[in-house]
């Protein structure tokens, strides 16, 4: 179902994206930060990270913060997210890129309580495991297609952006002298509609290159 994304929580007030200054348009997505992505793989001085055995941390521990998540539509949550990457790209298409914690939470009260709840869990649980130096990141890795863009007959109505976002959770311990990282994901897949944006204000996706 199409939604059309106006922001409803306390900082909304700026949120709808302006049309991106003047300049060159990043053609498809970003490089990433390949590092950051994969610092729960490696450890310090090269390290390779264990992964953390279900019976000592399992899916269970987040599972407040997932449906919260999981319950959440675009116009609450998974819209803004998929914008910050419109507005970071200048409306590439398509696009791609990693959001934050804080542009997550968003300054969304509820959501943040539990996040601050789910990694509350995710430490004690690991501590009562014997584990230490325990890290608790949340990031989200979005990709959107513009299906109406530039050159399409719908180019005139509202953007409608073919998004999918993965909410990742990274956990990093050390125990025993052994480094250890866990990662879960949370999926969503839908039709963002940016609100005062054409579908025209986005070119045509370029194919790939053989």
């Amino acid at each position: 179902m199409q939604v059309k994304v106006q922001p409803t929580y306390p900082s909304a007030g700026t949120q709808v994206l302006q049309q991106p200054p003047e300049g060159e348009r990043q053609v498809g997505p970003p490089p990433l930060n390949v590092a950051n992505l994969l610092a729960m793989q490696v450890g310090g001085g090269g390290q390779r990270r264990l992964e953390i055995p279900d019976k000592e941390l399992s899916r269970a521990v987040i599972n407040d913060f997932e449906k919260e998540v999981i319950r959440r539509t675009p116009n609450n949550l998974h819209g803004w997210v998929v914008l910050k990457i419109a507005q970071r790209t200048q409306r590439a298409n398509p696009g791609a890129g990693v959001v934050g914690e804080l542009d997550i939470l968003n300054n969304d009260q509820q959501l943040g309580r539990k996040w601050q709840d789910t990694t509350q869990k995710i430490r004690d649980t690991l501590t009562k495991a014997g584990y230490v130096n325990i890290q608790v990141r949340l990031s989200a890795r979005v990709e959107y297609e513009c299906n109406n863009h530039a050159g399409t007959p719908r180019s005139t109505a509202l953007a409608n952006l073919d998004s999918k976002v993965t909410y990742i959770i990274e956990v990093q311990a050390t125990k025993g002298g052994m480094n250890y990282a866990k990662v879960f994901e949370i999926n969503w897949k839908g039709i963002v509609v940016e609100a005062g944006i054409t579908g025209g204000s986005y070119p045509k996706p370029k194919k790939p290159k053989p």
